[in-house]
């Protein structure tokens, strides 16, 4: 009876816990749009898994829980367990490995949130309003391409110093902190045809829109890239990779009355 196996189960406790969860934005679209590539983005996604167990593997932790559905990821750690430094910093390994994975071979980027709350998992089980919570953060204020950390939570300024000091995570402009993903100048030249890639298709408006919901959803479009574009060419002034940055140009949409951003690409881009 399915009673009597609910009372058997004891240890039912929602315990606070360090909650990482992103998802990859566009998803639905780009299974559209490529049916000839579902099987590879299931490679990579299993790919995605094999980069969660190599971190663990090398850092020795196995008390770190994780979740793959389709494109949702999820990290958590019980906060008893880890400090907050080594959580964030293992946390930001992990998930700056999937963000390059994804950017580099499919050219989608990803967008979400970590926090602490409470939480529990079992085998077929995840619940508890840290979830809630760090589902939130990615859909009403991570916005851009990025893995925002929980303002209300991590506010320890000797946390947050020690942990950008050490490359986990940036301060944006608008005073959020966020893992840093181009982080180093191999992650940088991994990355840079897809940025460039992405900043030519997305950051300029169709030739024929004339729908005023369609060109307001594709100047949040623009803008994500544009965020994109921004943190790469800043990543490759601090890495001292000035060959590496993505030049461009800012062009005003006559029609429109909008700017645009077209990249300059150099011959052998444009042979491509």
């Amino acid at each position: 009876m399915l009673s009597e196996k609910i009372g058997e189960i004891t240890d039912i406790s929602l315990k606070e816990h360090y909650i990482c969860y992103f998802d990859i934005l566009g998803y639905k679209d780009y299974m559209d749009k490529n049916p000839d590539k579902h099987t590879q983005f299931l490679v990579d996604v299993m790919m995605a898994d094999a980069d969660v167990q190599s971190v663990l593997r090398y850092d020795g932790k196995e008390n770190v829980g994780y979740r793959i559905y389709s494109d949702n990821f999820l990290l958590y750690i019980e906060k008893e367990l880890m400090p907050a430094s080594e959580a964030l910093a293992l946390m930001s390994q992990i998930a700056r490995k999937i963000q390059a994975r994804f950017l580099m071979e499919h050219k989608i980027v990803v967008r979400g949130g970590i926090t602490l709350g409470e939480f529990f998992a079992d085998d077929r089980i995840v619940f508890g309003q840290g979830l809630i919570t760090a589902v939130e953060l990615e859909g009403k204020q991570a916005i851009y391409p990025r893995i925002i950390l929980d303002k209300k939570v991590f506010s320890d300024e000797n946390l947050l110093k020690s942990l950008v000091n050490q490359g986990y995570i940036k301060e944006d402009i608008d005073g959020l902190y966020y893992i840093n993903y181009f982080h180093n100048k191999y992650a940088v030249e991994l990355c840079r045809g897809a940025c460039l890639k992405l900043v030519d298709k997305y950051c300029k408006y169709h030739p024929n829109v004339t729908d005023e919901i369609k060109v307001f959803q594709a100047t949040k479009t623009i803008d994500k890239y544009a965020w994109l574009l921004a943190k790469y060419n800043e990543a490759c002034i601090e890495l001292n990779l000035p060959d590496l940055e993505i030049k461009y140009d800012i062009r005003l949409n006559k029609r429109l009355l909008k700017a645009e951003i077209i990249p300059q690409k150099n011959k052998k881009e444009n042979n491509k």
